[in-house]
């Protein structure tokens, strides 16, 4: 798994780096909805992936989730302005990795201008096991959340608390906690996208092209 660990520290450091270019670029709208969120939602720093990086002969183990650190991904903007803000469950030790990718899709209410937010949430996760019994989730999939864990609840206002985070859960074309990188993207810029295709190269460079998702259909169409 250390090819998977390295593509999936890779990935989260450029992302990392692109929220530089892409909040210099941003609209006032943009920009006003990060500042709000960034007072909540704290940015993990670039400098500690570093320790991860290091690790060439283990595969890596972070947690920004318990330590409530975040990752913003570049705004999508096609219908109203949406701010994803990603944080990562990874510990690839053992024999079956986990990885755990929690989304919360944060935008104004209604487009007005009274800078109410609301949020929707996803996780996106590899295969569970509950001890000996599998678990009915033993596959690759992603289902909705109304906070990022137990333990920050300072934003559960964002989401709608009645939602359900059992069911459904949505089975992913995926097959390795990289290509499972590669669906979250996807699901939310689609295979064009710029960002989805820097990433993309990442994984041809780090990770054998058939592991996980067709290398065939993520090539951008002409």
């Amino acid at each position: 798994m250390i090819s998977q660990g390295k593509f999936l520290i890779e990935a989260s450091k450029l992302l990392l780096r692109q929220k530089d270019e892409w909040t210099d670029s941003s609209n006032q709208r943009i920009k006003t909805l990060l500042s709000t969120l960034e007072s909540i939602y704290h940015s993990f720093p670039k400098h500690e992936f570093v320790k991860y990086s290091k690790g060439v002969g283990s595969p890596p183990q972070f947690n920004l989730i318990e330590r409530k650190q975040f990752i913003y991904l570049p705004p999508v903007t096609k219908d109203k302005i949406i701010l994803p803000v990603m944080s990562i469950n990874c510990d690839l030790s053992g024999t079956q990795p986990k990885l755990s990718l929690r989304i919360m899709l944060l935008f104004f209410q209604n487009n007005d201008h009274t800078n109410s937010i609301k949020s929707i949430g996803y996780r996106y996760e590899t295969p569970e096991e509950a001890g000996t019994n599998r678990s009915r989730h033993d596959y690759y999939h992603a289902q909705p959340i109304t906070k990022f864990d137990r333990n920050h609840s300072e934003h559960d206002s964002f989401c709608d608390q009645d939602i359900l985070e059992k069911t459904p859960a949505f089975p992913l074309d995926a097959k390795t906690p990289a290509t499972l990188f590669m669906s979250m993207l996807i699901s939310l810029y689609g295979v064009n996208d710029p960002t989805v295709q820097d990433i993309y190269r990442l994984l041809k460079k780090k990770v054998r092209p058939d592991t996980g998702i067709m290398h065939t259909e993520l090539e951008p169409q002409q």
